[in-house]
């Protein structure tokens, strides 16, 4: 499983694939409830000590007109931000950054930026509970990670370049407090084989937790490049019951990804 919106379901009828003599590589269903709700992922890293992003739930248009202020805004911007919903699904930056010419000329249009006028005319008077989030400025990390009968380990890499949601320039770097963090987050939740966690940098400089993802993630073939195939080790332990694995990370790995294709002339293929 890959995507957010399958794995609750895989994970639920787990016991019923396994009686169908068939594995499925995803942890237990409270445990993906858990790891999938953003708000209760950061509740569990401020109980374990973690620097959390700051955060207030809201439920309706005069909430998020009085919380505002609390974030900093208008100097600062906000993030909204559903609780459950992945991807970029449900994630505003609200922002009073004036748009001028130049910025017209210069930059490509964000569909992440909303006026604070522009989200309230869109939002009912009352709604599901949804988050008013910290925005956090700096560098962001995402770590590949795996929890295992003998084994535990995790990958911190910055995510230099990012389009869509996905990474496409990244670079490994072994921040112990990342990992610790990582690691101590995902027992806690009770998550095994594969997951990921991102972080991102406050004005500060201090890394607080975005979100789990409690499956594999896009590009965590970096950490196979790296020398730690831990895809492979989570099916290994989950096919074969092999729970000794053998990896040496190296750090010094880089990954940058493309976007290319290739033609079709009469039913055949053009190289490019």
């Amino acid at each position: 499983p890959q995507t957010t919106r399958e794995i609750e379901t895989l994970s639920q009828f787990k016991e019923t694939f396994i009686s169908n003599d068939c594995k499925v590589a995803v942890s237990d269903f409270k445990p993906i409830q858990l790891a999938n709700n953003k708000l209760e992922v950061t509740k569990i890293c401020s109980s374990l000590g973690f620097p959390v992003p700051k955060i207030k739930t809201i439920s309706s248009v005069k909430d998020l007109l009085d919380s505002l202020e609390d974030f900093g805004f208008p100097s600062e911007p906000v993030v909204l931000k559903a609780k459950n919903l992945n991807g970029k699904r449900g994630y505003r930056v609200i922002s009073q950054e004036s748009f001028s010419f130049e910025k017209f000329l210069n930059e490509k249009p964000s569909s992440d930026q909303i006026s604070v006028e522009e989200i309230t005319k869109h939002l009912p008077e009352k709604f599901e509970e949804i988050m008013l989030m910290e925005y956090l400025p700096g560098k962001e990390f995402s770590v590949d990670a795996f929890i295992g009968k003998k084994h535990k380990l995790a990958i911190p890499r910055v995510r230099n370049r990012i389009r869509s949601g996905i990474s496409f320039s990244n670079s490994l770097e072994k921040r112990e407090d990342l990992i610790n963090q990582t690691l101590s987050l995902g027992s806690s939740i009770g998550l095994e084989g594969v997951f990921g966690m991102q972080y991102k940098e406050d004005k500060n400089g201090e890394y607080k937790v975005l979100e789990c993802n409690p499956r594999v993630q896009g590009t965590m073939v970096v950490a196979s490049l790296a020398g730690a195939n831990i895809i492979k080790m989570s099916l290994e332990e989950l096919v074969f019951n092999q729970v000794n694995h053998d990896y040496n990370i190296d750090w010094d790995i880089k990954f940058e990804r493309f976007w290319g294709g290739y033609g079709i002339k009469k039913g055949k293929f053009l190289e490019i």
